[in-house]
């Protein structure tokens, strides 16, 4: 029986090959191959590479914005035994993206407990970072690229909350929509149009920002119900709606 137990050996090394490609396809930033390389390499035995499998997917549902699948997979790879800092790093990363600030900081400080330098560095990092999205920084970001995407393609020079003043949403709505539409942007002009129109939601419905890590992250809580403006930025580029408007919530 010693070839059975070679060919399962060779088997799940191949398969942690896998999960490795997978991993380093996706730090590439290829998302689509790393997951069908990843899915090559599904583990349904050995419970630390089911573990290890689930942690993988975990960040790369991340970066496809799925949050909240990425977050069962985190879950079930610490559930299977993998309580390694790594997995807390990234859980924490997700729960800056969802917003989460409070969970975030709690999971930093079990993942301070490790003797893993990078680990410490990458903690201590996100920890200053959602300081820093605390206080008053991450607000005025958001009104100088506003007023960026406002001057660059809505021809207004007047500060962002003059403009709010002066224009009505509909026919700043009906501008941003433009643009979107016809105009070639970059990934900072879409993430300014994000931002502008997070302003305008903000100040008519008399929301309030929650910060995520990036402008696509961010929420607004109206009526204690949020929303996020990426998804209708994206709609609109995805040719899936006709204008942007106020959400009815």
């Amino acid at each position: 029986m010693k070839w059975l137990a070679k060919l399962i050996y060779f088997r799940r090394v191949r398969r942690l090959e896998r999960i490795g490609e997978a991993s380093a396809l996706l730090a590439a930033g290829r998302l689509d191959e790393a997951e069908a390389r990843l899915e090559l390499g599904r583990a349904r035995r050995w419970m630390e590479d089911v573990a290890l499998f689930h942690f993988v997917m975990g960040k790369l549902r991340m970066e496809k914005d799925a949050l909240e699948e990425a977050e069962r997979h985190f879950h079930t790879a610490l559930g299977l035994g993998l309580d390694r800092p790594s997995v807390k790093l990234n859980l924490a990363v997700l729960k800056v993206r969802c917003c989460d600030l409070g969970a975030a900081l709690a999971i930093l400080s079990d993942v301070e407990l490790s003797d893993n330098e990078d680990i410490l560095e990458q903690a201590k990092v996100m920890r200053e970072l959602i300081t820093n999205m605390r206080g008053d920084k991450t607000l005025s970001e958001v009104h100088q690229r506003s007023a960026r995407f406002l001057k660059k393609f809505l021809d207004r020079t007047s500060t962002l909350d003059a403009v709010m003043e002066k224009d009505s949403p509909e026919s700043l709505f009906s501008a941003i929509t433009s643009a979107l539409q016809t105009q070639k942007l970059s990934l900072k002009d879409r993430e300014d149009a994000i931002l502008l129109y997070g302003s305008l939601v903000a100040k008519h419905l008399k929301g309030q920002w929650l910060w995520g890590l990036e402008p696509r992250d961010h929420r607004i809580v109206i009526g204690g119900v949020l929303h996020q403006p990426s998804l209708d930025i994206t709609r609109i580029l995805d040719g899936n709606a006709e204008r942007l408007t106020l959400p009815e919530l």
